[in-house]
């Protein structure tokens, strides 16, 4: 984009920082053209070009993750490049510096005010005071030929980062930000142009836009995963006492909730209608906490699975039990099964309909699924199977718009008799137990490696589940 300076900011998921990043991708390239071809009108020697890049976050700690990124990437785009620890710079082999710096008291502009920078990037800009940002961005210039036509400032911030209490810094005015790039065009993607006089007395005009990030500008394959790690971490036995792994993950998604819902109260340029009721409210974690609870049943149960009256009530209950350490009346969280179903019933009835974000989601759930099973459409026709007619009712299906079920939904059919038929064998079939072990196992196993793009692994299986199920995390 030609523009001056650009923000874009969003809740997380985007890759906002990613894209900061390798911002600076078209000058390195256009660098090392430069000195590769010497018939370039503009060719300079290995190691002499003039650009430099600047990427910023207010304190040194809160580079580490976009450090870690750049030492992976960096060598391999360029294998003559090389990292200067003490100046926290990696060189290219064109001479094109790209520094990494922080603004942790308000005057440290004051560090950079001798260079001249051909990009400047800000992480989480909101952190930043707004001195701070223009002092630095005084030093956006050069006289190179080629990358005078380059220059740019780029940000990026989510506006619901907050300071945690191991912070020591300060942010004069926290809606600066907002203030600046976002009240002149709510929605975003305006350009504005502002009038500044140089110091030689001549006039020049800069732009600026907003742009607004989204989940669906970068998908992220983890906001399927995640909830598996909560569910694990919940069901462990002991482990929503006090101080527990699952105890402190509620809580966590309860603080979660009360920020998502007062910034969506607070949010001007998008104002919530009283008619909407309140954001995240009981009603929906109760319905939430349904899918993971009677839901789960409802699909144990196609399978074939054996499950109990007891062993029903006693999960409904385990379930309402998270539902108390979120908050949720009491009044919705059911002691028994019947109670669980017709509570799902009723708020099927008022909430299943279609909407964008839930055919989002579905589109990542499928990704994942078809992973798993990597035949065409059996992710569809696995999901129609389950969704046809659920607690919540006969729409579920409808309202997230599955791909229509192929010819796989028979071999699903198949299979799914197929379990129910071994589940009814189990007990009289010897070895049986031990050969659907070691099927569950391998199953399991491939859940654990399944890779996401960044090489990390969707969840987190506690060590002793490992070692009881006999699955290992690295193999």
């Amino acid at each position: 984009m030609p523009d001056w300076e650009v923000l874009g900011a969003g809740s997380a998921g985007p890759g906002k920082s990613t894209i900061l990043l390798f911002d600076a991708n078209g000058q390195i390239y256009t660098e090392h053209k430069r000195c590769e071809d010497k018939h370039h009108p503009h060719y300079h020697a290995w190691g002499q070009s003039r650009g430099w890049a600047l990427h910023l976050r207010r304190t040194r700690p809160m580079l580490e993750e976009t450090l870690a990124r750049a030492h992976r990437a960096f060598p391999r785009m360029d294998s003559g490049a090389h990292w200067n620890e003490q100046k926290t710079t990696w060189t290219f082999s064109s001479g094109y510096k790209y520094q990494f710096g922080h603004c942790k008291d308000p005057q440290d502009w004051s560090i950079y005010i001798g260079n001249e920078y051909t990009r400047i990037f800000f992480d989480e800009l909101v952190q930043f005071d707004e001195e701070q940002y223009d002092q630095i961005g005084t030093r956006l210039r050069t006289t190179d030929p080629v990358l005078k036509h380059m220059l740019g400032i780029r940000s990026a911030t989510n506006p619901l980062v907050t300071r945690t209490s191991a912070d020591t810094f300060a942010v004069k005015n926290p809606h600066w930000v907002r203030d600046r790039f976002v009240k002149p065009a709510p929605q975003g993607r305006v350009r504005f142009k502002k009038r500044i006089r140089r110091q030689d007395g001549t006039i020049a005009y800069r732009t600026f836009i907003y742009l607004p990030a989204t989940l669906y500008d970068n998908p992220d394959p983890e906001f399927v995963n995640e909830p598996m790690d909560g569910v694990v971490n919940v069901m462990q036995p002991g482990e929503l006492e006090e101080a527990g792994v699952g105890w402190l993950a509620t809580r966590k998604v309860r603080l979660i909730h009360a920020l998502v819902r007062r910034r969506v109260q607070l949010e001007a340029s998008n104002p919530w209608r009283a008619e909407w009721g309140l954001p995240i409210n009981q009603e929906d974690q109760a319905g939430t906490l349904l899918t993971f609870s009677i839901a789960t049943l409802q699909g144990l149960r196609k399978m074939g699975a054996r499950v109990t009256a007891a062993e029903a009530d006693a999960y409904i209950t385990a379930w309402s039990a998270v539902g108390r350490l979120l908050g949720v009346d009491s009044s919705l969280l059911p002691s028994s099964e019947e109670e669980a179903t017709l509570l799902a019933l009723r708020i099927g009835k008022r909430q299943v309909r279609a909407t964008p974000e839930g055919r989002q989601l579905t589109a990542l759930l499928l990704n994942s699924v078809q992973t798993l099973f990597p035949v065409p459409g059996y992710a569809a026709s696995l999901s129609h199977f389950f969704l046809q007619e659920t607690v919540f009712g006969k729409d579920v299906a409808a309202a997230l718009e599955l791909p229509r079920a192929n010819w796989t939904k028979w071999l699903v059919k198949g299979r799914a008799a197929q379990k129910q038929m071994a589940l009814r064998l189990l007990p009289w079939v010897p070895g049986a137990r031990r050969r659907r072990s070691w099927v569950a196992r391998q199953f399991a196993q491939r859940m654990i490696l399944h890779k996401r793009p960044d090489a990390n692994t969707p969840f987190e299986v506690p060590p002793a589940f490992r070692k009881r199920w006999g699955l290992h995390a690295d193999r």
